[in-house]
């Protein structure tokens, strides 16, 4: 006889205990998760050290600090030393920094290699650049490979990492060693890469993007869309993640949309955020699932650094550029890598004490006029003034040439200085620092490319052509007119002005005609 109660429960038992064999039969089937092959924190120091006698002039081996437990930390230095410094920018490297995602440290090593090897790009980063790597940033971590003794010194969970540095230096030495070769070198191009740790593993692949913060991104567009270019030219998939997404970037919600709409990042501070607060370096991570991916692009992020950029007198990582309203900017004055350097790591961080701005409305073609404004005193005098009365109150002063300006002033419609944009607050908190040391260059920016300057002054004084103390033209895109001043002949404020002509005619109005 059928008795289904008592059947029921040895069918049901019976199928759990065959779904419970077919889950243990799957899992044995599934291939092993190894970690991929690399170097020991020892076997590092010890191949670096080869390096070391293998590329003389080439390469150069640090010990920029000691690890809780003892061990170095490690930063790989390549350049062709025979080619002086000075006109050297610098590009830093760092992985490995929880110990995990080794192919990073892996694909930096192989990069590395290739830096020192004899293809003719790589002898021309050499010549004119300063490349740091630091592959493991937690050696303690790589040595152990335990998730319990990994460093957490990117900054996601303790935010240890602030526009100030490492806030617990003693705690996490790593951290501050890399802290002190930025501050040393102060770089135009920090890259923080991250990747995975298993050989049979891949992942997505992404440059200036974050998952864990808004702010580890590139401040230009126009570099991870040219480094992703040149990867996917290789067979490489990049994500893309918000223009991929189809959303917009944000660092909450915003009030009265759903969420879905935006893709949504908190704006915590990390690693790469803090040479950029400091120092107005190009900084952001990049996700790695394959090493050739990370040559691939590291060595297209490198080339950028030979290359001319818009709006830009030299070939240089386009960092120099610290300020831009409308139709002026402010950048860093110097002829070399290093005078520049000197001069953008000091212009940046005053940033929020200084004003600039053009007389408006802006003539549509023939002249402009603009100031930049280096203290909180002088930027309060001049920002959102009246142009004629702000000329009329220097007539006294033996550093302006008041006539000329007024002029020049009569010529154009504008009647009003116009400024850009802080905080009160943020202009409050940076006081007045002094005066500026290491010179400082205004761009002032006509939007014709085919304008001819007859005349271009500083403080209403005629200048000369001149890289150093006078001023430069560029044209495409528009035209630029870049005015240096050199250190020492840097003031509280300057009014900059030129006079153009261009035989383009640009249409404004409809016209009865126009039907």
């Amino acid at each position: 006889m059928h008795h289904p109660s008592t059947r029921t429960p040895i069918i049901t038992s019976l199928a759990v205990c065959l779904a419970g064999w077919a889950l243990c039969l799957s899992a044995e089937a599934k291939p092993p998760l190894t970690v991929l092959e690399h170097p020991s924190p020892k076997e590092l120091e010890e191949g670096f050290q080869r390096w070391v006698e293998q590329y003389p002039g080439l390469f150069r081996c640090e010990k920029r600090g000691v690890t809780p437990e003892g061990r170095p930390i490690l930063m790989g230095r390549i350049t062709d030393d025979r080619v002086s410094a000075e006109d050297k920018q610098i590009a830093l490297f760092t992985s490995c920094h929880v110990a995990k995602e080794l192919n990073a440290g892996t694909g930096l090593l192989r990069l590395m290699k290739w830096l020192l090897g004899d293809d003719p790009q790589a002898a021309e980063i050499r010549s004119g650049q300063i490349v740091l790597v630091v592959p493991y940033t937690d050696p303690d971590g790589v040595a152990s490979g335990k998730q319990e003794q990994l460093r957490e010194i990117y900054g996601s969970p303790n935010r240890i990492w602030s526009v100030d540095g490492v806030s617990d230096p003693e705690q996490y030495p790593e951290a501050a060693a890399l802290q002190q070769i930025m501050d040393e070198y102060r770089p135009e191009l920090y890259i923080d890469v991250h990747g995975l740790s298993y050989a049979s593993q891949t992942m997505w692949e992404s440059t200036g993007i974050s998952w864990a913060s808004a702010v580890s991104r590139s401040f230009l567009h126009d570099v991870p869309r040219r480094i992703d270019e040149a990867a996917e030219a290789q067979g490489f998939l990049i994500t893309r993640g918000e223009q991929d997404a189809g959303k917009l970037l944000t660092t909450g919600p915003i009030a009265g949309f759903p969420d879905h709409l935006f893709y949504l990042r908190n704006g915590r501070g990390t690693i790469t955020a803090y040479p950029y607060a400091r120092f107005h370096t190009l900084s952001f991570i990049m996700e790695v699932g394959y090493e050739e991916s990370l040559i691939a692009r590291a060595r297209r992020a490198l080339q950028m650094g030979q290359e001319r950029w818009r709006c830009e007198r030299y070939p240089a990582y386009p960092v120099n550029q610290i300020g831009m309203w409308t139709l002026v900017s402010v950048s860093a004055w110097g002829t070399t890598a290093t005078q520049r350097r000197e001069s953008r790591c000091e212009l940046w961080p005053r940033l929020p004490q200084m004003a600039y701005g053009v007389a408006g409305p802006i003539p549509s073609r023939d002249s402009l006029m603009a100031y930049v404004a280096t203290t909180p005193q002088a930027r309060d005098q001049v920002r959102w003034k009246n142009v004629s009365d702000v000329i009329a109150a220097l007539r006294d002063d033996p550093r302006f040439d008041a006539e000329a300006l007024a002029e020049i002033d009569a010529r154009s419609p504008a009647w009003r200085f116009g400024g850009s944009k802080y905080k009160p607050s943020d202009a409050a908190e940076a006081g007045d620092a002094g005066p500026i040391q290491h010179g400082m260059v205004i761009r002032l920016l006509i939007p014709y490319r085919d304008a001819e300057v007859s005349e271009v002054r500083l403080d209403g004084h005629l200048l000369q052509k001149s890289a150093v103390d006078g001023y430069d033209v560029r044209h495409d895109p528009g035209t630029i007119v870049e005015i240096a001043i050199p250190p020492g002949k840097v003031e509280a404020f300057h009014i900059a002005s030129c006079l153009y002509n261009t035989p383009t005619k640009r249409r404004a109005g409809f016209t009865p005609e126009d039907w």
